[in-house]
């Protein structure tokens, strides 16, 4: 059987997704990743995917981790870069995760970890490479995204989620003006991460810091900042990025000047794409670029 006609019966039994093919890529929304019997929640959660409908060479993949606080946002907000990437040569993925209302930071981490274990438990009928394995976040997905990378093989995050653990590990991860030093935040932001961490006290929130994790063995992380960014300032990625380079890890910190919390300029993610492709042996760089590219032709 062909390998999209695989994924695509695949994904259509575990939920009932709306799906969209074009002649390059498929796209499915909701599809369900975990059941209320498995999450204690009271409804499946789910996530969108998107990959190429050709080749027969097992797929790299990339999740996003949207942001919102910690308690917001939306999984749609990935809709954009599971595209790009799919044309790219990605097994691409948006995941809806619970956020503080739903119980906070070990359902949060819970979820990402279930999130990437279905598709690591599926990599056969997926097509997907469970070595090559990457994971993007934007804003508080940003700060998860790197907890995730920095603590993937931590006894302390695995006591804290229950033993529960990675099937596969990440192989890097980047954040788009993630809250990476939640510790520093602005008033307000701190107490929203205050409330999703559960923490009694302020002072005990240092369990849920990327920086409680960090060590010489974590995977490679890109930092991508608004220099006018009022929201996570981007002093704390500087921060984050020399306590990386203190603990030996190899990383990329990027500023972009004269940008806030939102980059819209589509050149401004091609560092980003070139380091994610370095890693997971993709093709989005050059993708985005040529896309940049038509685009300046079609103005001229």
């Amino acid at each position: 059987m062909p390998i999209l006609a695989t994924i695509f019966l695949l994904l259509t039994s575990l939920a009932q997704p709306s799906a969209e093919v074009s002649n390059q890529i498929t796209l499915m929304r909701d599809v369900a990743y975990t059941t209320p019997s498995l999450n204690s929640f009271h409804k499946p959660l789910t996530m969108d995917v998107a990959f190429p409908n050709s080749g027969d060479e097992p797929l790299p993949v990339i999740i996003y981790l949207h942001g919102g606080g910690w308690d917001g946002g939306s999984k749609n907000e990935g809709e954009r870069f599971l595209s790009l990437m799919a044309h790219g040569g990605y097994f691409a993925t948006s995941i809806e995760f619970r956020g503080t209302k739903e119980g906070g930071f070990k359902n949060t981490l819970s979820d990402i970890y279930s999130a990437i274990n279905f598709i690591v438990k599926y990599k056969s009928e997926l097509n997907i490479d469970p070595d090559l394995i990457g994971i993007v976040g934007y804003s508080s997905g940003g700060h998860l995204a790197v907890l995730s990378a920095c603590s993937q093989n931590n006894q302390k995050m695995k006591s804290l989620l229950d033993e529960q653990s990675l099937a596969s590990s990440l192989k890097c991860a980047a954040s788009i003006n993630g809250a990476v030093v939640p510790k520093y935040l602005p008033s307000q932001h701190k107490s929203a991460f205050f409330k999703w961490s559960g923490a009694e006290k302020e002072r005990e929130m240092d369990f849920a810091y990327p920086s409680t994790y960090i060590d010489k063995n974590d995977a490679p992380i890109y930092l991508l900042s608004g220099k006018e960014d009022k929201v996570v300032p981007n002093r704390l990625a500087r921060q984050f990025s020399n306590e990386l380079k203190r603990k030996n890890v190899d990383h990329e910190f990027v500023t972009i000047q004269k940008t806030g919390h939102v980059i819209t300029e589509p050149s401004h993610y091609l560092g980003m794409l070139s380091f994610i492709d370095s890693h997971l042996k993709g093709n989005a760089h050059a993708t985005l670029l040529k896309v940049i590219q038509e685009d300046t032709g079609s103005m001229e």
